[in-house]
């Protein structure tokens, strides 16, 4: 018999999600984001067509198609990226219909278990026609609910409903489960009811020739006070033939279980809102499993989901089992920034990201050993804070200028313009350390062709010649900490790009999505290894078109890199230079397919450096001694050290000299407390000889 789709958050004011169930098994066949943009293979915005297959206008524009976050529908994968684009997306209409086609992509089905000892359930709620019980819309028209039912004899005696219910300003669905027993004699003897409900079916992956992020099955716990997440790929969950069981216990109880690509995630959470009495913790255990036939050796493009398995269930008084499904942006927090229309009010927001622990989508550490030495330095704290603060400090910014990239180019210069003093010192102090090591160098030199073969005496005699002159090798390591220092604004705007929707397919300049890379010219997808679609993946795929900006990126850290480290005649520092063109080159290779927003980050910092270089005074500074072996470095337009100003400052200078003289005069007994057991034992030498 024909199925009956039902569409929830459509009409001429649409919701923020347009949802069609199918009461072929009471589930959710297609789930649609009204406020973003449908994106294909390739990373490109897709528009709506017409039947000709051309771009739809609407006041001579293309009309955005919707992204459709779990599309209902299957769509044979071309053999290239390009023939993708021909692809016609079939568009599902509510109403009674032929399903066979569709069944293979609904998503939220409920199975239930012949026996509760049985280890795989059967079928029969999946492929059963559910009663359409209630449709209906609030008098305002914000709010929509649906309720299916069905009913299962012995050995269970049990009736169940499904209950959906949408509201306009919401990136969920609200899902009830209620299980109640029938009116039968036998029911009282009744088996305890066990379910499954599956999760998302075939959510596009965008950009697949860049992208490092593909499907993930994730799954969050509650463990004690603390949320924490376990990811998998599709590629071990396919190899394996499934994955682990997950099992909640009383002290690591299940919070969530779905699928995320990069940017979206449908997600099935226990609700916050239990009925009274009752906690969460109702679902047994999780396991991902593979959908779908898979790409032959490209199993991380593979499809998979997650089925999340209940307790068994006392069917002898009613139960009520509520869901959130969330549908929506991996990074929640970002619901805050819509603004008008689409805005999300923020309780919404926080009960996303606080009550359900879907803030652990994104902000948490990865669950391998380098995520744990990360999270026991704190480090990955430090990068969550700074992603965040990135996030918010771009929605400050795009409040008054409309084009993230310049935003982003604005962050840069911020960033930089805090750390200035440090780099501008750090860069004196190299160019005076360069100058001295070239006077040093006909010296260097000799000290080379004499003890070219002992290493390790001939950096101890460089060492010795370095400190006659007062040069530090040290110092250089302040370039080290210069960029140690910007490493969490470097990795929070990374994290930044590969989360934020609004840096999802936003234009700059010839770019088409910041968050890809910029695409300049498209060369070809048939250079093997390099831009074959059969190797994506691959060590040495490069992707189908040229891109400019990490060419540009690379290039202008080599040019700063080689003025920072000048010419030597010192094999080993020759060496070390050609060590660090080789990874500059590498890095070309490696970073080819970055977002084009890192890139213009990249950019700017270089050009920053290379501006700041040639402002700094052409008089190199003086090195005063200090008594201590040391030497001080005193700014142009200085002809002595700082006086210290004030009583407290004087009085600590004249601690400090003291102090200082009493270290040296403590050295100088020391040194002669050393000598006179050798002085005596020369005297009596001398008198033994007598």
């Amino acid at each position: 018999p024909k199925a009956n789709l039902i569409a929830m958050g459509h009409g001429q004011k649409p919701y923020h999600l347009q949802v069609l169930l199918n009461s072929r098994g009471g589930s959710v066949q297609q789930v649609i984001l009204s406020d973003f943009q449908q994106a294909d293979r390739e990373g490109l915005p897709v528009y709506k067509k017409d039947a000709n297959n051309n771009d739809l206008l609407e006041n001579g524009k293309k009309v955005p198609l919707p992204f459709h976050l779990i599309p209902g529908f299957g769509v044979e994968r071309k053999p290239t990226i390009r023939e993708q684009r021909e692809v016609v997306l079939p568009q599902l209409k509510p109403g009674e219909q032929d399903d066979r086609e569709l069944r293979p992509y609904r998503s939220y089905v409920m199975y239930h278990y012949a026996r509760e000892s049985d280890l795989q359930p059967v079928d029969t709620l999946g492929r059963k026609l559910w009663t359409i019980v209630s449709n209906g819309t609030s008098e305002d028209g914000d709010h929509q609910t649906v309720v299916f039912e069905t009913t299962l004899e012995a050995p269970f005696y049990v009736k169940i409903k499904k209950t959906f219910s949408l509201s306009r300003n919401d990136y969920h669905i609200g899902l009830a489960v209620q299980i109640e027993p029938l009116p039968h004699p036998d029911a009282k003897n009744a088996e305890k009811f066990r379910y499954q409900i599956d999760g998302p079916r075939n959510i596009p992956i965008e950009g697949e020739w860049y992208t490092s992020t593909y499907r993930q099955g994730i799954l969050g716990f509650m463990d004690g006070t603390t949320a924490t997440r376990v990811l998998e790929d599709p590629a071990t969950v396919r190899l394996l033939d499934g994955g682990d069981r997950h099992a909640s216990s009383p002290r690591r109880t299940i919070r969530y279980a779905g699928v995320m690509v990069q940017y979206f995630a449908s997600v099935l959470a226990l609700d916050d809102r239990q009925p009274e009495g009752q906690n969460r913790d109702y679902v047994d255990y999780v396991r991902f499993t593979p959908e779908g036939p898979t790409n032959k050796d490209k199993t991380i493009l593979d499809d998979l989901t997650f089925r999340a398995i209940s307790k068994p269930i006392d069917t002898s008084a009613p139960v009520v089992h509520p869901y959130v499904l969330y549908q929506g942006p991996v990074k929640v927090r970002l619901l805050k920034q819509l603004e008008g229309e689409q805005a999300v009010p923020e309780e919404t927001v926080h009960r996303y990201r606080d009550d359900l622990a879907l803030n652990t989508l994104t902000d948490a550490p990865m669950p391998n050993f380098l995520g744990r030495v990360a999270n026991f330095l704190f480090w990955t704290d430090i990068v969550i804070v700074f992603t965040n603060l990135i996030h918010s400090l771009l929605g400050l910014l795009s409040h008054a200028i409309p084009y993230l990239g310049i935003c982003v180019i604005l962050i840069t210069v911020m960033v930089r313009g805090a750390l200035h003093p440090f780099s501008r010192r750090q860069s004196i102090n190299a160019k005076v350390m360069q100058e001295k090591q070239a006077k040093l160098a006909p010296e260097i030199k000799v000290l080379t062709e004499k003890y070219g073969n002992d290493f390790q005496r001939l950096q101890q005699e460089k060492m010795k010649l370095f400190k006659e002159h007062g040069i530090n090798p040290a110092a250089a390591m302040g370039g080290c900490v210069l960029l140690f220092a910007q490493m969490p604004v470097f990795m929070g705007l990374y994290y930044a790009l590969q989360e934020s929707v609004f840096f999802r397919l936003e234009r700059f300049l010839w770019i088409e999505n910041l968050a890809a890379p910029d695409m300049l010219i498209f060369w070809t997808e048939k250079i093997p290894w390099i831009s074959a679609t059969d190797s994506i993946g691959g060590t040495l795929y490069l992707g189908p078109y040229f891109n400019l900006l990490p060419l540009v990126s690379v290039a202008l850290m080599m040019y700063t890199q080689s003025k920072m480290m000048p010419k030597s005649d010192d094999p080993q520092v020759q060496m070390q230079q050609k060590t660090m063109r080789i990874m500059m080159v590498m890095m070309a290779i490696f970073f080819y397919k970055v977002a084009a927003g890192l890139c213009i980050y990249f950019i700017c910092s270089s050009l920053w450096g290379m501006i700041e270089r040639r402002l700094l005074p052409k008089t190199l500074p003086s090195s005063v001694p200090t008594g201590d072996n040391k030497t001080q470095i005193i700014l142009p337009g200085k002809n002595k050290p700082e006086v210290p100003q004030g009583w407290f400052a004087r009085k600590m200078a004249s601690l400090k000299k003291r102090w200082a003289q009493l270290l040296e005069d403590a050295q100088k007994q020391q040194t002669e407390l050393r000598k006179e057991p050798h002085q005596q034992n020369n005297n009596n030498k001398k008198k033994k000889k007598r």
